[in-house]
């Protein structure tokens, strides 16, 4: 008689070579994601085949990963650049523009594209991006959170109360930002280590960045940092410093 065929897989892993202690039967799928480990850490994986019967055959060739945090922090919004003498305000936000998955701080009809690519599996998520793309918080992304966006391109899609919840978690990967800063357009020359606990307020944050030139027009963009180094996209602004009028009397 011939083998039975195969019916599904079932994956081992575990922190120690040979020692298995965790199992997910991954059925027909030929990959599988594998959850809740920690970042940092070595696996080693196998995988085993069954039939019908259930069956199982012994272990594949053992293969290890590690886990790593890759995903970016979330994008500061609202950026703001009040210009003062010597001096560039720089005030923004911590939080999301709902629909705004491809991270340009707009929302616009290649956010809509994009959802349409992830639904053709053409794109991937991330679990910050699968937050923002489920616009109207149904608990998966669709072509109905397409139709939102496109219906308002030119609005703020407001947050459910689950979704603010939901992030309160992503606000906790921020260990700080990147302040940039020069006279061109994205080609910075300076740069400023913006401590999160020392300049931000709940979800408003700020730094006053001095010894500027007055007339001269500074660029300046805000990416978030997590405490791995991944770095946000960044948002940008830019503002003239100026001196202040000079007071005028009459005499006479």
């Amino acid at each position: 008689d011939g083998e039975a065929p195969v019916t599904g897989y079932k994956i081992y892993y575990g922190s120690a070579s040979g020692n298995y202690t965790d199992s997910v039967d991954a059925g027909a799928a030929t990959s599988k994601d594998i959850t809740g480990l920690t970042n940092g850490k070595k696996y080693y994986f196998a995988i085993t085949s069954y039939n019908d019967k259930k069956a199982e055959s012994g272990y594949s060739e053992e293969k290890t990963a590690t886990p790593a945090d890759k995903m970016a922090p979330l994008l500061p919004i609202n950026l703001l650049a009040v210009a003062g003498n010597n001096q560039v305000i720089v005030k923004w936000q911590i939080g999301v523009i709902l629909g705004d998955v491809n991270g340009n701080n707009k929302l616009d009809i290649g956010d809509a594209l994009s959802i349409g690519q992830y639904l053709k599996g053409e794109r991937q998520f991330n679990p910050l991006q699968m937050l923002i793309a489920d616009v109207n918080d149904d608990g998966k992304v669709a072509d109905d959170d397409t139709t939102i966006i496109a219906k308002n391109l030119t609005k703020k899609i407001d947050l459910s109360v689950n979704q603010k919840s939901l992030l309160e978690k992503f606000k906790k990967d921020i260990a700080g930002y990147k302040l940039f800063y020069g006279v061109s357009p994205a080609v910075y020359g300076q740069s400023i280590n913006v401590n999160f606990k020392d300049n931000c307020v709940s979800d408003d944050c700020g730094y006053i960045v001095n010894n500027l030139a007055n007339g001269v027009r500074y660029y300046l963009g805000v990416a978030a940092v997590d405490s791995v180094g991944n770095a946000s996209a960044t948002t940008t602004a830019s503002a003239i410093p100026f001196a202040p009028a000079a007071n005028l009397s009459l005499v006479g």
